[in-house]
């Protein structure tokens, strides 16, 4: 009996050694559980501060697509989306921009666990994407907003091209003051044969006038080289008044002898002696310019040029000309350079061909330095280049309409000469009065056959 007490007792001892035991333990593994909760939750705030603070978006889904961890910047990334990242969201057929991107879809096609590309939003924003899918099926991508950084590299691409640019057009001027030194001397010669040539001729008009043309055309050789000259020196160039009807005949006559046998030019001379304030040479520079554009233009035997004037009290060469589309379709193409609103007084001068015309992505581009369709030996890409910055320098402004098969037309509207700006009489043509607002305009159609 008494053994069987002992070892009840031992039993018993042993039963309570082992409770303090526990208990003990119990005490000391409650204060490590108690600290890795701590841990656990100020890692989770660490984590969350994080997440929080980063400049990217930032989602992890599975391979179901749904939406396990995101921060706030995706959110403010993809504002129209901002409501559906949240935990437990599946994103199929609903963020499309993403999901349903080819770069995506490649890499879980071909179970590649990295791609990166970008989207672009509706509203302008450019987003770059990085996505990296770990073996268990995880997808982590991040997302950032590289608009302005875009931007920025556009902008200075574009400034360096404009450094570039600006580097040529030194050169060019250095290199063209040379040439227009030497040049001179040749137009020296010509004038000088050419003048003896009007002493030694008969008295015979046709000989005398052809005499008087190279005379002519000497003269704006010499006067295109002094602006030259000017331009290399960086020189102010002198305005005065210029009368548009003498400038226009002159260039009319200067473009004849160069056209192809069937290609008329029909000028239309305004019956007022319209003048505007401009350098003459550099007026005279512009309309060779359209000229000579629109008889390359024409590729067929047969073929027009037109060429007129026109008064205008103001006008908005932003809104569309009604008369353009008496022979060029309403969906042409268009592109301004220069001023677009004329509040006052203003001569348009109009020069249409019926060529080959240009398609939108030739017109878009036809202002720019060193751009041409020619090949090199027959277009330096520097003519329509000059011709918007000389219109600009002007006052004015130049737009041109186009479309492949229908041909072009060039409008550049100059103001008028403060002088000739008065209230215009009217004009008694065939015994008839008209009004000068009414734009009465002479039709003189000339036609020139080379032998």
């Amino acid at each position: 009996m008494n053994n069987e007490i002992n070892i009840l007792k031992r039993k018993l001892q042993r039963e309570m050694q082992a409770r303090k035991d526990a208990e003990t333990l119990l005490e000391e593994k409650s204060g490590e559980l108690y600290q890795t909760l701590l841990d656990v939750k100020d890692s989770e705030n660490i984590l969350k501060s994080a997440l929080s603070s980063m400049s990217e978006g930032l989602l992890l889904t599975n391979m179901k697509h749904e939406i396990i961890l995101c921060n706030g910047q995706l959110k403010k990334i993809y504002l129209e989306w901002a409501y559906m990242f949240h935990r437990g969201i599946t994103l199929s057929n609903v963020f499309e921009p993403y999901i349903q991107h080819p770069a995506f879809l490649q890499m879980l096609e071909k179970g590649d666990n990295f791609c990166s590309f970008e989207i672009n939003l509706f509203n302008g924003k450019i987003i770059s994407v990085h996505i990296h899918m770990s073996k268990e099926g995880f997808i982590a991508s991040t997302h950032q907003d590289v608009t302005s950084v875009r931007a920025a590299t556009q902008e200075q691409q574009n400034l360096l091209l404009k450094l570039l640019n600006a580097q040529k057009m030194e050169a060019i001027g250095k290199m063209s003051g040379t040439i227009a030194h030497d040049f001179n001397n040749i137009i020296a010669a010509i004038k000088g044969y050419a003048s003896f040539l009007d002493e030694d001729i008969p008295d015979e008009p046709i000989l005398r006038n052809s005499v008087n043309k190279i005379m002519i055309a000497a003269e704006k050789a010499e006067n295109l080289v002094k602006q030259i000259l000017n331009y290399s020196n960086q020189q102010k160039q002198v305005h005065q008044s210029v009368s548009v009807n003498k400038l226009l005949q002159e260039c009319v006559n200067l473009t004849l002898p160069t056209l192809e046998d069937q290609v008329t030019i029909n000028y239309r001379d305004n019956v007022d002696n319209l003048f505007v304030e401009g350098n003459e040479s550099q007026l005279n520079q512009i309309i060779m310019n359209l000229l000579s554009n629109a008889r390359n233009a024409i590729t067929t035997k047969k073929g027009s040029i037109q060429v007129k004037s026109q008064y205008h009290r103001s006008l908005d060469i932003n809104q569309p000309n009604c008369k353009i589309y008496q022979f060029m379709p309403k969906d042409c193409y268009s592109i301004i350079a220069g001023l677009h609103v004329f509040v006052e007084p203003c001569v348009k001068i109009t020069v249409r061909d019926n060529g080959q015309g240009m398609p939108q992505s030739i017109l878009e581009n036809v202002f720019k330095l060193f751009f041409s369709t020619k090949s090199i030996q027959k277009g330096s890409g520097f003519g329509m280049y000059s011709v918007a910055n000389i219109i600009t320098e002007h006052a004015g402004g130049i737009k041109i309409y186009s479309k492949p098969n229908f041909g072009t037309v060039c409008e550049i509207v100059i103001p008028m000469n403060k002088k000739s700006r008065e209230i215009r009489p009217a004009l008694k043509i065939n015994d008839k009065l008209y009004n000068k607002d009414d734009n009465i305009v002479l039709i003189v159609t000339m036609m020139m056959k080379l032998a």
